[in-house]
C-alpha cells in the first residue's frame, strides 16, 4: 500500500499526479500527457477506490486487534477475580468440611456410647422387669395371705348395727343383753371384747356399729342363725341388725351380688349362700352353681331362674 501512494504527488493545484523523475518537461510530452489524462484519471479513481478500501481493511483488523485486546484484558482481570474467589471459597469450604468431620467423628464416638448405654440399661431393665414381676407375685401372696389371716381373726366376731350410741351401751354386759334379749337367747353368752367401730363419729349420723368378738365360734354360728330366722330384729323399739364381721375387701365383693340377690331373696325354691371370702352359690332345681363375678351370676339369674318362673 505504501508503494501505491508513492505514485501520487500533490502540486499545490489540488490535483495529484505521478511524480517526474528528471524533473523536466517537453512541449511534445505536455501534449501527450494532455492527450493521456483523460485515460489516466480512470485508473487513478480506481488505485484510490482500492486503497481505500484496504485502509478500512486494515483500520477492521487494527480494531479488531485492539478490541481483542481489550477484551482479553478486562477477561484476564474478572478470570483472575474469580479464580481468587473460588480459591477462597475452596479454602472455606475445605475448612468447613473439616470442622464437620470432627463433629461427625465426635457425634459417632457420642451415638456410640449411648448405644453400649442403651444396651447396659436394656439388660438392667430386663432384670428390673424379672424382679418386678417376682415381686408383685410376693406382693400378691402376701396380700392373700394378710387377707386370710385377718379373716380367719374375724372369724369370732359380728357386727350389731343400729344401736343408739349411749354411754356403756358398747360394754360386754350390754352387748350381752342385747344379743339375749333381741335373739332369745336364755343361756349367758361369754364375750371376749366389744366396742364401737373405729370410724370417725359424725354430729347428727347414724350410729357405729359395735364389734363383738365371742369367746366360742359356737356362740357366733347360733347369733347368725337365728338373726337369719328372726328378721327383722328390734332392741328397744329401734329395728337392729346382725352381720358377719368381714374385711372391707370381702365385704366390698359381697356388696357387688346385692342386685342378684334381690332377684332370688324370698324364693323358696332358691337357695343361695356364700362361700368364704366372697363367692355366691346358687342352688336351683337341683342345679347348683358358683359364681365369683357379679355380671355371670346375673346373667345366669335373668336367662335361667327368671324365664322359668
Amino acid at each position: 500500500m505504501t508503494a501505491k501512494l508513492r505514485k501520487f504527488k500533490y502540486d499545490g493545484t489540488g490535483n495529484s499526479r505521478p511524480s517526474d523523475s528528471t524533473g523536466k518537461g517537453s512541449v511534445n510530452q505536455s501534449s501527450q500527457t494532455l492527450f493521456s489524462r483523460q485515460g489516466e484519471h480512470s485508473e487513478t479513481d480506481m488505485d484510490i477506490d482500492v486503497l481505500k478500501s484496504e485502509i478500512l481493511t486494515s483500520i477492521r483488523a487494527e480494531i479488531g486487534l485492539i478490541m481483542r485486546s481489550e477484551i482479553k484484558a478486562v477477561l484476564a482481570e474478572d478470570f483472575d477475580y474469580l479464580k481468587n474467589e473460588l480459591q477462597k471459597m475452596r479454602s472455606e469450604i475445605a475448612n468447613n468440611a473439616l470442622a464437620m468431620r470432627t463433629k461427625l467423628d465426635r457425634v459417632n464416638v457420642t451415638i456410640k456410647d449411648v448405644e453400649e448405654g442403651l444396651s447396659a440399661w436394656s439388660d438392667e431393665t430386663t432384670t428390673l422387669q424379672t424382679k418386678v414381676t417376682k415381686l408383685e407375685s410376693q406382693v400378691k401372696f402376701l396380700e392373700e395371705s394378710c387377707e386370710n389371716t385377718e379373716g380367719r381373726m374375724r372369724r369370732n366376731k359380728v357386727r350389731i348395727v343400729g344401736v343408739a350410741e349411749t354411754p356403756g351401751s358398747s360394754n360386754m354386759a350390754a352387748v350381752c343383753k342385747l344379743l339375749q334379749e333381741a335373739l332369745n337367747i336364755e343361756r349367758e353368752l361369754q364375750i371376749d371384747r366389744s366396742h364401737r367401730s373405729l370410724t370417725p363419729k359424725r354430729p347428727g349420723g347414724n350410729p357405729r356399729a359395735i364389734i363383738v368378738r365371742m369367746h366360742y365360734y359356737q356362740d357366733r354360728e347360733e347369733i347368725l342363725k337365728k338373726t337369719r330366722e328372726m328378721v327383722p330384729l328390734k332392741f328397744n323399739g329401734h329395728p337392729i341388725a346382725i352381720f358377719p364381721d368381714f374385711t372391707a375387701k370381702v365385704a366390698k365383693a359381697k356388696a357387688a351380688f346385692t342386685e342378684v340377690k334381690k332377684h332370688i331373696n324370698n324364693r323358696p325354691d332358691i337357695r343361695y349362700g356364700f362361700i368364704y371370702p366372697a363367692k355366691l352359690r346358687i342352688t336351683f332345681s337341683g342345679d347348683q352353681r358358683e359364681f365369683i363375678d357379679p355380671e355371670k351370676a346375673m346373667a345366669f339369674v335373668m336367662n335361667t331362674i327368671t324365664t322359668s318362673s
